[in-house]
């Protein structure tokens, strides 16, 4: 599910996350290289775009952790031109500056409080969880625990979120209602899965996650 973003949001869903070697050589990318070994080699095997192959995992992750069944679509072209630094928000960055990357690239506040629910699933470089039950996308669990400081570990962009005037309530609500996140979520994801392609473009197989 990280490499999904870290593909898609600095410019283009395009598989420049592998193959213009953004894994190794950008510093929040470090954590994923054994990851984006594995699915360069895996759109080779296969015969798909790397493009395609991040986003393939990314749905397949979300399905395995208990989330909702998302939209995946296949067609996107690769490139080896490297996407721009610096646009991705950081673990420190404060809810303002969140808010306003992404709705410079075209989501709301609610899209950003929904996508940062990946979390749930997620550990530190030290591999503490995001909540007390990792390994799954549990919406009730994380942002509450987020909110009251009762997780193994936290990301300060979460807590600020948490926290904020303009995204609290919309944090406290997808904490009150897994339904509510699944919905949010699924729609937020679809939109970052094909930035930078032509949705008209490329196919909808999303019968073949599950």
């Amino acid at each position: 599910m990280r490499a999904a973003f870290h593909d898609c949001f600095p410019g283009s869903c395009d598989g420049s996350l592998i193959l213009a070697n953004e894994c190794l050589d950008r510093e929040e990318n470090v954590q994923m290289q054994p990851i984006c070994e594995l699915l360069g080699d895996k759109a080779i095997a296969y015969n798909v775009s790397t493009a395609d192959m991040i986003q393939a995992a990314a749905a397949i992750g979300v399905a395995a952790c208990g989330g909702p069944k998302v939209y995946f679509f296949v067609g996107r072209k690769d490139s080896a031109i490297p996407n721009a630094e610096g646009t991705l928000p950081t673990q420190d960055s404060d809810a303002a500056s969140q808010v306003a990357a992404f709705k410079k690239k075209g989501f709301t506040a609610t899209d950003l409080v929904a996508l940062v629910g990946a979390h749930s699933a997620g550990q530190s470089i030290q591999e503490l969880s995001f909540d007390s039950t990792p390994e799954k996308l549990d919406s009730t669990v994380f942002y509450p625990e987020t909110f009251q400081e009762m997780t193994p570990t936290s990301l300060g962009s979460d807590v600020a979120l948490s926290n904020s005037r303009e995204t609290k309530n919309i944090w406290k609500g997808f904490g009150a209602s897994q339904t509510r996140w699944n919905s949010a979520f699924k729609l937020a994801m679809a939109k970052m899965s094909i930035m930078g392609n032509d949705l008209g473009k490329l196919a909808d197989c999303s019968k073949l996650v599950s």
